[in-house]
């Protein structure tokens, strides 16, 4: 839970779940309570210890001095009482948290979605790379060399943009509250949720995987990938675009002939 709201603020949405956040805030509120319980209880008790040694606390306010205690001090084979039974109420804190979460996760995967889409279209925007940066082994001192430093710096923060919102889809998804999310057929995982044409990204694994990160984004952009954040329900098990044949196109041309238009539908016929 925690994971996933430190992964929205950085992603620039430190609102989303506020009511999560409220019962996360409570549990750090009860651990730090339980440290300077711990200290203070510790503190008084040895206090109290130096008062009975010096014969300015009775015996009996001793003991009191240490019942008072007890809750704080830890048995020799355990947790103190009071460290115990707070930690359980973080527990129960952080697990109230967690449920709140699929109520809200179509929601927040959407954001994450836009998010995702905005990286690509910033990604796709930038100007062409000189194919020396391309093959460069370092692509930055490349880019300085020829004037496109700020290109690969774009492209570099794009990027981590784009896993950043991939790395919160996949939290997401395993909270609950998207339905079933398993991938049609032999659909990979990591290529399904992350690319329309996860095909070509199969088949491109070996080739993007030698570039350097910033780089990548635009890469899949470029050799039509088609980048995104998607749902199991979106991911096709075929995604290539099925052929026309001529009968097929024939026997449409037919049934647009014989609904009454012809095949220029600003044409009517009949």
């Amino acid at each position: 839970m925690a994971i996933v709201v430190g992964l929205f603020e950085r992603l620039g949405h430190p609102e989303v779940l506020k009511a999560s956040r409220t019962e996360l805030a409570r549990a750090d509120e009860l651990a730090v309570a339980d440290r300077s319980g711990r200290v203070a209880a510790t503190h008084r008790l040895n206090i109290a210890h130096a008062e009975l040694l010096a014969g300015r606390l009775e015996v009996d306010g001793y003991v009191a001095a240490v019942m008072a205690a007890q809750a704080w001090m830890d048995p020799e084979n355990g947790v103190a009482p009071a460290t115990a039974m707070l930690a359980r109420a973080q527990r129960d804190l952080h697990a109230r948290a967690a449920n709140l979460i699929p109520a809200e996760t179509p929601a927040l995967y959407r954001i994450a979605q836009a998010e995702c889409a905005s990286a690509v279209d910033k990604t796709r925007a930038l100007p062409a790379l000189p194919d020396r940066v391309w093959g460069a082994v370092d692509p930055a001192a490349a880019a300085l060399e020829v004037g496109a430093e700020q290109v690969v710096l774009e492209l570099g923060r794009e990027q981590a943009k784009f896993a950043l919102c991939h790395q919160i889809g996949r939290l997401l998804r395993h909270a609950g509250g998207l339905g079933n999310q398993q991938l049609p057929g032999t659909v990979p995982e990591p290529y399904g949720f992350s690319f329309g044409r996860w095909d070509l990204a199969v088949q491109g694994e070996e080739e993007v995987r030698r570039l350097r990160l910033a780089l990548r984004l635009r890469w899949a952009c470029d050799k039509g990938w088609e980048p995104g954040l998607f749902l199991a329900g979106n991911v096709r098990e075929n995604p290539v675009p099925p052929v026309e044949t001529p009968r097929e196109r024939w026997a449409k041309l037919r049934g647009w002939v014989s609904s009454g238009y012809s095949a220029n539908p600003e044409v009517e016929v009949g």
